[in-house]
């Protein structure tokens, strides 16, 4: 299983690619990737809460759902506090938390340049993106 901060390099590598996509204008890639961003992260902050440095390797812990990956990281209150402080946080991960690796299954040319805009942003916007916030936990 990856190390800790072989998911964090993932996280940002993963950004880096889906970043490109956008750029390339490959629109369903951005949406069906944007996803490991948070995974990976998540996973990260699953570590750090169980103070190892491997992700760990029993079955509760392989999944790609945002909310189950909060709550093995400890992260409930963390992530509640914040969700209340800020509507715009509370938006970006609301617009997120569809995400799923099934996205991948959909037909080309099912997303738009808005919509994977708007994803990329909920993401990695500096003030409230999801992103960021990760990246304060792990």
């Amino acid at each position: 299983m990856p190390k800790k901060n072989e998911l964090k390099d993932k996280a940002e590598h993963k950004l880096n690619i889906v970043y490109g996509h956008y750029v390339r204008k490959e629109y369903d890639d951005v949406v069906e990737n944007i996803g490991y961003v948070a995974e990976f992260g998540l996973k990260a902050c699953v570590c750090k809460h169980l103070n190892v440095d491997d992700y760990p390797e029993e079955r509760r812990y392989f999944t790609h759902n945002f909310d189950k990956l909060i709550t093995l990281a400890g992260l409930e209150s963390d992530f509640q506090e914040k969700k209340n402080d800020s509507i715009e946080f509370f938006t970006n991960y609301s617009l997120l938390s569809d995400w799923s690796v099934e996205l991948r299954y959909e037909p080309i040319g099912s997303n738009s340049r808005e919509y994977a805009g708007k994803i990329l942003n909920a993401m990695t916007d500096n003030g409230e993106g999801v992103y960021p916030w990760i990246k304060t936990k792990w």
